[in-house]
């Protein structure tokens, strides 16, 4: 008895011990930036907020606990943003803002996974971004409702607003995978953000969507 079970954890050691796996790789890819402003009714009547198209680019290192689950470290570079559009009206007073905010980012995504089959997983975990520089482009329009007086322009220009923004970022994430036989595989992620990128009033969050395409070294999961 004490043989057949000596032999079975061996066995049982030695299965999981090969379903273990370690790979690193590459990805890159596109991605979608949304910022949103949770106090525009203190600055403005109307507030809107566009989209930033940019990427991300970087590598991996994934760990399989078994044939199921597996863990990953990513570092990535991933620029940021997004544009807003502030307008206030009054009986007196016209006035429209338009700016962008292009942050340079470093981000530290760490993930659980789960694998569906040899091909699809999906995953879950949280991204840590620290903003390495951040510059906000801006134009304003104003015009008083006096006779006499014109709409004046403050000309497009950029700013280092660096010193204004909170250095860390914090942004909860879900996505799903395909990947081949060979390491190639495609992936899609949702990153709420829930951190303020703004040191004054009012909270500034990011939010971002990625979608893009990858190798890991040594095959596919």
């Amino acid at each position: 008895m004490k043989k057949i079970i000596c032999f079975t954890t061996l066995v049982l050691a030695g299965t999981t011990m090969n379903a273990q796996k370690t790979t690193w790789g590459l990805k890159a890819g596109y991605a979608l930036s949304t910022l949103k402003n949770d106090s525009p009714e203190a600055v403005a009547t109307t507030y809107t907020s566009d989209p930033l198209h940019t990427f991300y680019i970087g590598g991996l290192v994934q760990h399989q606990l078994g044939s199921k689950f597996g863990v990953q470290g990513e570092l990535l570079y991933a620029p940021l943003g997004g544009s807003q559009s502030f307008e206030f009206r009054s009986d007196t007073m016209y006035s429209l803002t338009e700016t962008q905010l292009n942050l340079e980012t470093l981000q530290i995504p760490l993930s659980g996974q789960y694998f569906i089959n040899d091909a699809f997983s999906v995953s879950a975990g949280v991204n840590f971004g620290f903003v390495l520089s951040a510059k906000l482009r801006y134009v304003a329009y104003e015009s008083h409702n006096v006779p006499g007086t014109e709409l004046s322009v403050i000309p497009d220009d950029e700013y280092d607003v660096k010193n204004q923004m909170n250095s860390l970022l914090f942004a909860p994430f879900a996505g799903v995978s395909y990947t081949l036989g060979n390491g190639l595989f495609f992936e899609a992620r949702y990153h709420q953000g829930l951190s303020d990128l703004s040191k004054t009033e009012g909270k500034l969050t990011n939010s971002f969507l990625q979608a893009g395409v990858g190798y890991r070294f040594g095959g596919g999961q």
